[in-house]
């Protein structure tokens, strides 16, 4: 995925930073990933949606392919300082949220802007403890 290319590529960047400054416990200041994710990647959590609307199947896979790859890679990048986590931001108010709010009932609760904010205050919040996990935007643990 493309996601995965990405991460691959800035990975060496990633672990020079998290060897650059190793005095501090693994934290977003050595090295940090945030994947996106969604609530309907969680077998658990994920809403019931008709079997028609193909746009949400392949999202959903997708996603929940993402959060496997968040797995393997915090796996990976321990060794070497860098924290890797999958989360679930809230409801965004874009693009998608518009197409499937008939469906849905709503078109978001969070604008792309409230979201962004959130994730900065992640990247703060999140140690070692997380790393390889699943978390809502106040870093509660998901199920996958």
């Amino acid at each position: 995925t493309s996601s995965h290319r990405v991460c691959t590529c800035f990975f060496p960047l990633l672990k020079f930073s998290a060897s650059d400054i190793s005095c501090l416990p693994m934290c977003a200041a050595r090295g940090l990933v945030i994947n996106f994710s969604s609530i309907f990647a969680s077998l658990k959590l994920a809403p019931p949606f008709s079997q028609h609307n193909i746009i949400l199947y392949s999202y959903s896979l997708s996603k929940c392919a993402l959060n496997m790859m968040t797995k393997l890679s915090a796996h990976q990048f321990r060794e070497d300082g860098v924290l890797c986590v999958a989360v679930h931001p809230g409801w965004v108010r874009t693009d998608m949220a518009a197409i499937l709010a008939e469906q849905l009932g709503s078109t978001g609760e969070l604008s792309v802007e409230q979201a962004s904010r959130d994730m900065v205050d992640i990247m703060t919040r999140v140690t070692e403890e997380h790393t390889g996990l699943y978390l809502a935007k106040d870093l509660e643990r998901l199920p996958f």
